[in-house]
């Protein structure tokens, strides 16, 4: 069974803005940047934007997260 258009914008979405944001978050902390800018979307005040809407917030929270672990 192939993935649906669900399944793949989902994915998507998590794999380019979670976890790629992940990825970037780590390796400042692991060369000790001191700040970081996180450029994120209008969709996350928006009543639209579904599964890129879900990422950009967690992309933030994770953002939120780190800068609270005092690596920023």
């Amino acid at each position: 069974k192939s993935a649906s258009n669900f399944e793949i914008l989902s994915l998507q979405s998590c794999r380019i803005n979670v976890l790629g944001n992940l990825n970037i978050l780590e390796a400042c902390r692991v060369v000790g940047v001191q700040k970081f800018i996180l450029a994120s979307s209008v969709y996350v005040n928006s009543s639209e934007g579904q599964f890129y809407k879900c990422s950009k917030i967690a992309a933030e929270n994770y953002t939120k997260e780190y800068q609270k672990a005092c690596l920023f």
